[in-house]
């Protein structure tokens, strides 16, 4: 996994994820859910105003995360 990807899961999860009353596995899964669910109206995402991101790619690298024992096997 690219270390700013790396960065980024660890930072999420030391950040938020540690103090959401989950494990990590599940607070991702979630978080997975939650981000699922967003709907962008039309307008903002023809506006060019948006970021792309690559919602497939972050979930995998998460989830490779979670088999290594993620965040050096941090839990809550």
């Amino acid at each position: 996994m690219p270390s700013g990807q790396r960065n980024l899961v660890d930072h999420e999860w030391s950040r938020h994820g540690t103090c959401s009353g989950l494990g990590m596995q599940p607070y991702f899964e979630a978080l997975r859910t939650a981000a699922g669910r967003v709907r962008i109206p039309d307008a903002l995402k023809a506006s060019g105003a948006l970021l792309p991101l690559d919602q497939d790619a972050w979930a995998q690298n998460a989830d490779a995360d979670l088999k290594l024992g993620g965040s050096h096997g941090r839990q809550p």
